[in-house]
């Protein structure tokens, strides 16, 4: 470093720095506007960097104010005289919490005793080949990044590099660049998470990485590499720049530097570890490596991700970069887990048609996300994939995904439209855990099994459809006993398209759906078998079930306690129905059999149905069967169905209109109903219709 003209100012101290011998202190303001503190050492023929003092001083950092970048020339001239600046002092910068960097020259031979300690800011240094002392402490609960130690280093004290970053590396610098051939005498204090040497010689330290050609890195970009073989022309990229320079990083399988190309083997973890200055990350897709295990971990100025290489994003790779807006992820390859954790910032996700699968937590507490669809590409997504992505509003789970899983979406308590994958077997505990605005779910018909806590919290959650399913292979629901699968949900419209099951003893409460006060309408359709003991026990705000004909038995207390119970229908097949199943179902205006043969009634199955105000319609020509059969009987008016005949499909004239529309059991509405409907057209046919 050249020799700097500064203006100074003269002031006489008592001095406290074991280095200078003299009351004397200068002080200079360099052109930068900087202002550096020296004491005179060596008889007064040298400089070493100090402290700022005081007559009222205390501590030695009492009064320290170094902040920002500071640049130590290699001298100072005064009163016409050149001084060599060839040490820091002891505590020359100990406690400055506002130092983001320091600039060594190569005239400093020695680091005195926690001269950077407690330098909080401070993300990365660079020991010159001249240094060849550090002191105890020297660098003492700092939060380095990234350390450079020069050829000419002898010794490092004790605890040099102590308590540098508590996670995920433990009270250490994360990267340390070793350019001495020779370890130096207490090497071990200066260990990094991750280390490089550039022979065998450092047997004490773990997770070291051997580089013959260490000596001869070089940076292009902001990116640091080391030839791997410079015969082969091949490199690594180990490190980055912790300044304006690694702004905008790209990796591409060829780096250029002074008119030679060399191609870029891989990316090493930590590469770019806590680097705050980095805005902008493209990884090219002729790059045919990975994107590394934490390698732009809290990088917290990146601002987009732009990755389409060959390769995968590996985990924490971008974990806590909190102003990471958008990310297009088109790489081929999967996304590990927590890569984009806590990137609370990020709006926007694109994930390409090549990724295989996305890890646990890849991009959960995403506050800002508003949306994802995931690829049909993707075979497996992780836990607590988007949990807390508090903004969330829209998902959509593609073709490939066989399993939602545990806390998947749970906490996205924005989320209004979730789209399930129709390959979707399991859905796993939690997996919509409090998604508030959740108003209405589809589960498809490939989904096999819902585990328990599903919607546990969905407060808003009012309408499930179960798919319509031709086979009779069951969906299993969850419990509804100590870890309910709808609990706190206000259902309203449930629609069973399929055949259901789950446990119904009383630990696992009887039923999903016993003692549900707000259900109002349920749907069951042909492929369901049997209403369960107690299934709906307890809905008192249930008004109207559909049942339909393939359920053979209604079991016992099935519908006890419906006491809001105004219309209910069941098909062709029933032939029991169990002990009180509409106990307390005293509001039912219309009970409807298709039921040829009365079914069989258990003890009071009937008894609280009003029977001055209940109509019961039965299937035409079987008015004296009901009429003679017990429970049946105590009706007072029972009529048969008349049904609508002359139906002749789906021919009717393009110019005719509805003059009237029915259900399936003649019953007459104003327009046409969710389901079958049978209308009456002008032109005098009859037309069957599914809304």
């Amino acid at each position: 470093m050249k020799q700097i003209n500064l203006s100074f100012i003269l002031i006489m101290l008592m001095s406290m720095v074991g280095l200078n011998t003299s009351a004397h202190k200068i002080e200079a303001i360099n052109a930068d506007g900087k202002t550096i503190y020296y004491n005179y050492i060596n008889n007064n023929t040298e400089l070493a960097v100090t402290y700022r003092s005081s007559s009222s001083y205390n501590s030695p950092y009492s009064y320290n104010e170094y902040t920002g970048d500071i640049v130590i020339p290699e001298s100072v001239t005064y009163l016409n005289k050149t001084y060599s600046v060839t040490s820091i002092a002891d505590g020359a910068f100990e406690y400055c919490s506002g130092l983001t960097s320091v600039t060594i020259p190569n005239s400093v031979t020695s680091i005195g005793n926690s001269a950077f300690s407690g330098c909080d800011k401070l993300t990365s240094i660079t020991i010159p080949n001249s240094v060849t002392s550090i002191g105890g402490y020297a660098f003492y609960n700092t939060k380095l990044k990234s350390v450079t130690i020069g050829t000419g280093v002898l010794s490092i004290g004790s605890e040099a590099f102590s308590y540098s970053e508590s996670s995920p590396s433990a009270s250490r610098p994360v990267k340390v660049i070793w350019l001495t051939n020779t370890p130096p005498t207490g090497y071990t204090n200066a260990a990094g998470t991750v280390n490089y040497v550039a022979n065998d010689l450092y047997t004490s330290l773990s997770n070291k990485t051997v580089y013959p050609f260490l000596s001869s890195m070089f940076e292009v970009n902001g990116i640091k590499y080391v030839p791997v073989s410079p015969s082969k022309r091949t490199c690594d990229a180990i490190d980055c720049a912790y300044n304006s320079s690694a702004e905008n990083i790209t990796i591409s399988s060829t780096v250029n530097n002074k008119g030679i190309s060399l191609s870029l083997k891989q990316v090493l973890p930590y590469v770019c570890y806590g680097n705050p200055f980095i805005k902008n990350v493209t990884v090219e897709s002729d790059y045919t490596g990975n994107v590394p295990y934490i390698a732009f971990y809290r990088c917290s100025g990146i601002q987009s991700v732009n990755a389409s290489n060959n390769g995968n994003i590996g985990a924490y790779a971008f974990y806590g970069c909190s102003g990471i807006q958008s990310v297009n992820a088109s790489n081929n390859g999967y996304i590990g887990e927590n890569a984009f954790y806590e990137c609370t910032a990020l709006q926007t996700v694109t994930l390409g048609d090549k990724i295989s699968s996305v890890g646990n937590d890849a991009f959960c507490a995403c506050s800002s996300l508003q949306s994802i669809v995931i690829p049909d590409a993707v075979k497996s997504i992780g836990t607590y994939v988007f949990s807390r992505c508090s903004k969330m509003t829209s998902a959509k789970i593609g073709s490939g995904v066989a399993s939602i899983p545990t806390y998947a979406f749970s906490g996205c308590s924005k989320l209004t439209d979730m789209q399930i994958g129709q390959n979707v077997q399991t859905i796993n505990t939690y997996a919509f855990a409090d998604c508030k605005a959740l108003k209405s779910i589809s589960i498809p018909k490939s989904v096999t099994s819902i585990k328990d806590y599903v919607f546990s919290g969905c407060s808003t959650l009012k309408n499930v459809t179960m798919e319509d399913r031709t086979d009779n292979t069951a969906l299993t629901l969850g419990s509804n006993g100590s870890s309910p699968i709808f609990s706190s949900c206000p259902l309203d419209e449930v629609y069973i398209g399929r055949n259901i099951s789950y446990n119904t003893s009383s630990s696992y409460g009887y039923s999903p759906f016993y003692r549900n006060t707000s259900l109002r309408s349920v749907t069951i359709t042909d492929r369901e078998t049997e209403i369960s003991d107690n299934e709906f026990y307890g809905c008192t705000n249930l008004k109207e079930v559909k049942i339909g004909d393939g359920v053979t038995t209604i079991g016992k207390w099935a519908f006890s306690g419906c006491s809001s119970l105004d219309y209910f229908s069941f098909g062709s097949a029933v032939q029991t129905i169990g002990q009180e199943a509409f106990s307390d179902c005293t509001a039912m205006t219309k009970l409807i059999s298709k039921a040829a043969t009365p079914p069989t009634c258990g003890t009071q199955a009937l008894d609280d149905i009003n029977k001055w105000t209940c109509i019961l319609q039965v299937p035409a020509h079987t008015l004296s069967l009901y009429q003679a059969a017990p429970q049946w009987k105590e009706f007072f008016f029972i009529e048969e169905a008349t049904g609508i005949k002359g139906i002749t499909g789906d021919n009717t004239s393009s110019k005719a209109t509805i003059t009237s529309s029915y259900d399936l059991n003649g019953k007459q509405f104003s327009q046409p109903q969710k389901g079958l409907n049978i209308l009456k057209m002008s032109d005098g046919t009859t037309r069957k219709v599914v809304k």
